[in-house]
């Protein structure tokens, strides 16, 4: 159960030095493959509806117009585009901060989602899928605490947590645009590029340096900063050029006038909502503070199961090593899923990219109940990985479940003392103002309290439950009252309370 780790440990997933690309397919007989937990964007119908319209309308252009006016149809695609390389990059830096690790970019290891060329009435049209995000693939190594980097070990950064996997979801554009980010991000340490700008600030983020919102306001500087430099270097009937100065640049300097005079965008991005007027600065550094943490652990525990995953699939399967969570076999997904609790299953769902109901469509109605029994004889073949590999995922999520009410804990600690400067009897008296027939004390706001402590090694007389209390839906939504914030702050939207098997 190991793996690389925000608080020090090398990563369960080294770099393989080439791309895995999960295409999308119309087959029934491939759903399962299909990983509907990624954002990626594909044109399916759409794309030759549209170029029908297209081509109906501008028959008579030069085909150059033609590609420019295709481009211009997929705007708002391009623009959505641009936005989501501003919150990855964003999301990516709250991973890294304040971590013990020298981040290297590699080129991407994942792309969700595939290209195609389409030819139509003459014409050639060729779509890229294009990846959002400036740094899909991160490496980490170690730093020392002398700030020396241990490059003994290398391993991709939290692959296959859901932040990993937006990172290497892709937009279905045409060919010009991905052909813009590729020279705007440039190459592995070619130096004026958004690539080599973007790791020198996660870097600087990772050190303590800057914080994840500084750093993307900086992102957003050096990102105007290139696209200007590209727009010199390029010739005007390039239409790379086309894209950088039509979409690109007014975008990002759109973005940055906003995020500069409004740090509300950032509350949106974490989905979080502060109206503490003139104290919403302090609110926003409790909130972001504890957020932090929390995404950062859970995205960690997220590629630590997919990792048991496969080293699960790598021992029953000796002969087919498989390192990508697409490549695992479908009738262990089958056995996991069905051994698996609804909440349990959903989570695992979400994680896996596959449903039970999206591995049973890949047969038809007459085999499916063979297929169950060829799972569940392939489960009792392998009962004893297969009950330790449950076992192990249970136990990381009631990690993120405990990760969630430890949140909780800390965040009500933290409101209590830096935001309303109270003491505990003093929100024991704001209490009973607002709920008087509602039980509440000194004692009972310590117990409430004790889940932000960090543990130690005194052997308490008295069990768990008399020293420390959850702060569940129903108290939180009081003490959302009480603090005069809203209540959605104390949910991590991780895990709620479901049952977990």
């Amino acid at each position: 159960m190991s793996g690389i780790s925000v608080q020090g440990s090398y990563n369960a997933f080294p770099s393989t030095g080439k791309r895995e690309i999960t295409s999308f397919s119309e087959s029934k007989n491939r759903s399962y493959l299909q990983p509907y937990s990624s954002n990626s964007v594909f044109q399916g119908d759409e794309l030759k509806e549209a170029l029908t319209s297209l081509l109906t309308i501008s028959s008579g252009d030069s085909k150059k117009e033609i590609q420019i006016q295709w481009i211009e149809s997929n705007s708002d695609l391009i623009k959505s585009h641009v936005d989501r390389r501003i919150q990855l990059f964003f999301k990516q830096a709250i991973l890294c901060y304040n971590t013990s690790f020298n981040f290297e970019a590699k080129a991407a290891e994942d792309q969700i989602g595939s290209g195609r060329t389409v030819k139509f009435k003459d014409h050639t049209f060729r779509t890229q899928a294009a990846h959002s995000s400036t740094l899909p693939c991160l490496c980490a190594q170690l730093r020392n605490e002398d700030g020396s980097i241990d490059s003994s070990e290398s391993g991709v950064f939290l692959r296959h947590s859901q932040t990993y996997t937006y990172d290497n979801s892709t937009v279905d554009l045409p060919d010009c645009v991905n052909k813009t980010d590729t020279y705007i991000d440039g190459k592995k340490e070619q130096k004026g590029r958004l690539r080599t700008e973007a790791l020198d600030l996660i870097n600087n983020v990772a050190s303590g340096i800057l914080n994840p919102n500084k750093a993307t306001i900086e992102f957003l500087k050096r990102f105007k900063e290139v696209l200007e430099a590209s727009l010199i270097s390029l010739a005007l009937d390039d239409l790379r050029y086309y894209v950088i100065k039509r979409f690109y640049l007014p975008k990002v300097n759109h973005a940055l006038a906003q995020f500069g005079d409004c740090p509300e965008l950032f509350d949106q991005i974490l989905g979080v909502r502060l109206n503490a007027q003139n104290k919403e600065s302090i609110l926003r550094e409790i909130v972001y503070r504890e957020r932090f943490k929390i995404i950062q652990r859970a995205q960690e525990i997220e590629s630590l199961v997919a990792k048991r995953i496969l080293d699960a699939q790598n021992k029953i399967f000796p002969k087919r090593q498989k390192k990508t969570l697409n490549t695992v076999d479908k009738d262990l997904r089958f056995a996991i899923l069905s051994q698996s609790r609804s909440s349990l299953q959903r989570r695992l769902s979400k994680l896996f990219c596959t449903s039970m109901d999206q591995l049973l469509t890949s047969f038809d109605n007459k085999n499916r109940s063979k297929k169950v029994k060829n799972s569940e004889s392939f489960f009792e073949k392998h009962k004893k990985e297969i009950s330790v590999l449950m076992r192990d995922i249970r136990a990381y999520f009631r990690e993120l479940e405990k990760l969630e009410l430890t949140y909780r804990s800390q965040l009500f600690s933290r409101l209590r003392r830096n935001f309303k400067n109270w003491t505990q009897n003093d929100l024991v008296k704001a209490f009973k103002k607002q709920f008087p027939s509602d039980p509440m004390s000194q004692s009972t706001v310590s117990r409430l309290e004790s889940g932000s402590r960090s543990p130690h090694s005194i052997n308490y007389k008295t069990p768990a439950n008399q020293r420390q209390k959850e702060v569940d839906i129903s108290i939180a939504t009081k003490m959302a009252q009480i603090f005069g914030v809203d209540p959605g702050l104390f949910l991590a939207g991780l895990i709620t309370s479901d049952e977990l098997s």
